[in-house]
């Protein structure tokens, strides 16, 4: 072999795309896709706009199998589920866990080396952007060098999928609302 091969760029959206018609379109979001549709909230992120935008933190399909691994009887969330598993959060609290009521792109979770964004299940998820190294680093550093942002320390794989009604982020774990009150939690597939 004579030249190095890269992967492929991800693929600019087409203009006008909304949250909803990103998740639905890119394959790699089929299994969260299908997680709000079952429940139920597919249909109210259409209800996104420009002046009421979303972020979203969108696990890839890997995610979710490494979770179900985990947590088989995730898409089950009935009332007997959740006396068996008290506290442990449910579908919806789960998927509203990854939405932001903001208009949030990579540069601007970069502006602060740590921060908290409240969601819409109503807990807080934790930002922090490192540099080289997994050091933190000046925001100019941080641009020279290279930055990986993490989400209650799950890293954002692709960002800014630029909507008109929000912005979407791919990324490597499932997050979970009561993820501080697990140390096992706090990290997940960071490579």
């Amino acid at each position: 072999m004579d030249c190095v091969l890269f992967p492929p760029s991800p693929q600019p959206l087409p203009a006008g795309r909304t949250v909803a018609q990103v998740i639905v379109e890119r394959f790699e979001l089929s299994i969260f896709e299908q997680a709000l549709t079952g429940g139920g909230l597919l249909q109210a992120i259409s209800q996104a706009s420009p002046t009421n935008p979303l972020t979203v933190f969108a696990p890839t399909n890997t995610a979710f199998v490494k979770f179900m691994a985990s947590s088989p009887s995730f898409f089950i969330d009935t009332q007997a589920e959740r006396v068996v598993n008290p506290g442990y959060p449910g579908l919806q609290e789960t998927l509203l866990y990854h939405f932001v009521p903001a208009r949030l792109t990579s540069g601007q979770l970069q502006t602060h080396n740590a921060r908290t964004l409240r969601t819409f299940e109503g807990k807080e998820i934790f930002v922090e952007s490192f540099g080289l190294g997994g050091k933190r680093q000046s925001n100019y550093v941080n641009h020279l060098l290279g930055q990986k942002l993490y989400a209650n320390g799950c890293r954002l794989r692709q960002v800014d999928f630029i909507c008109v009604d929000g912005v979407v982020h791919t990324i490597d774990c499932v997050l979970q609302p009561n993820f501080r009150d697990d140390r096992d939690k706090w990290f997940g597939d960071t490579e």
